[in-house]
């Protein structure tokens, strides 16, 4: 599915919202949504897609600093050609219990390291990034990156990779972390 308001007014920037339970497995590519403002989904579910992510998540656009923030329980494994999990915002970036294994990209790639003040990254709930290709997950931003309970194993690059060496905000990691074999 391609959700796209990035043409919409600048000065009047509208949010686009995926709500209840959302299924995208085995198309062409999984969830795409390009917003000039705030973007807000839920129980996300993008399995084994054939091209582009599994979810792709951008408000990058003419410098809008609306953030982006995904709820409930997100399963995003599988996807053949890119990061199970892309997000790419200059606003704030909050993500919850997201499971993305097996990918041909990172698990998941958090970006807002271009905004014009420093903005968090925070991954909250229980998050698994198993098997990938690359990076189990990524964040660059030059805000303050939170990080609550993540298994990564098995990922052909590493674990994690949390860069916010642009900024002055520190890295934390709460709950049970486990990363081996990367």
């Amino acid at each position: 599915a391609n959700l796209d308001n990035s043409s919409a007014d600048a000065l009047s920037p509208q949010p686009v919202k995926v709500t209840g339970t959302n299924t995208f497995n085995e198309n062409a590519g999984g969830l795409s949504v390009a917003s000039i403002g705030a973007i807000s989904a839920n129980n996300i579910t993008a399995n084994a897609n054939t091209s582009g992510h599994g979810a792709y998540l951008g408000n990058r656009l003419f410098a809008a600093t609306a953030g982006i923030t995904l709820t409930g329980i997100n399963v995003l494994n599988d996807n053949v050609s890119g990061s199970g999990l892309y997000a790419e915002s200059y606003g704030p970036i909050t993500v919850n219990s997201v499971t993305a294994s097996g990918n041909n990209g990172n698990g998941a790639w958090l970006n807002n390291s271009g905004a014009p003040t420093a903005q968090a990254v925070k991954l909250t709930g229980t998050n698994t990034f198993n098997d990938n290709a690359s990076t189990g997950f990524a964040v660059a931003s030059a805000g303050a990156i939170t990080v609550n309970n993540v298994t990564a194993i098995g990922n052909s690059s590493s674990g994690a990779s949390l860069d916010n060496s642009s900024g002055t905000a520190g890295v934390t990691l709460t709950g049970a972390n486990v990363f081996i074999g990367n």
